[in-house]
């Protein structure tokens, strides 16, 4: 169920609000244009990849949260329940394998054109959904 959900989460809810929040974030903080020296695209890389980070790591594991939970059969009541408890950890978890999978998020948002940003996000979304599955699951299998 945990890979159908995350199948779903992907297909319907991130994949389209990601490939919106590249667009956003590159009219935002252009980094494919010819317009600005190679700096001022490195520092906007940066600053693309911490709205990415801070804004929408917290829709997408907020996002993956309730789809699990309701993939799982999980009524509301406990559902928002183990919102209150594990969010911030999830979260948390979310933001340091992020930190861990920057450099590869900074060259995606430097180098690569932004009709190709969302599925090489994708690639290391991979990764980042492993880390942030495991922490939706690890204290509901617990408890």
């Amino acid at each position: 169920m945990r890979s159908l959900s995350f199948f779903f989460e992907g297909l319907l809810i991130s994949g389209p609000m990601m490939s919106f929040s590249f667009s956003l974030f590159e009219s935002m903080f252009p980094t494919d244009t010819e317009d600005i020296t190679a700096f001022r695209k490195s520092v906007n890389s940066l600053f693309q990849l911490m709205l990415d980070t801070i804004f929408m790591d917290t829709f997408y594991v907020l996002s993956a949260f309730m789809t699990s939970g309701l993939f799982e059969g999980l009524p509301i009541s406990l559902l928002i329940a183990k919102l209150r408890t594990d969010f911030v950890s999830c979260l948390t978890t979310s933001w340091m394998s992020s930190l861990a999978l920057s450099p590869l998020e900074i060259a995606n948002f430097r180098f690569v054109p932004k009709e190709w940003r969302t599925i090489m996000m994708n690639f290391t979304d991979v990764l980042w959904n492993a880390f942030v599955s495991f922490g939706l699951h690890r204290k509901r299998q617990l408890g």
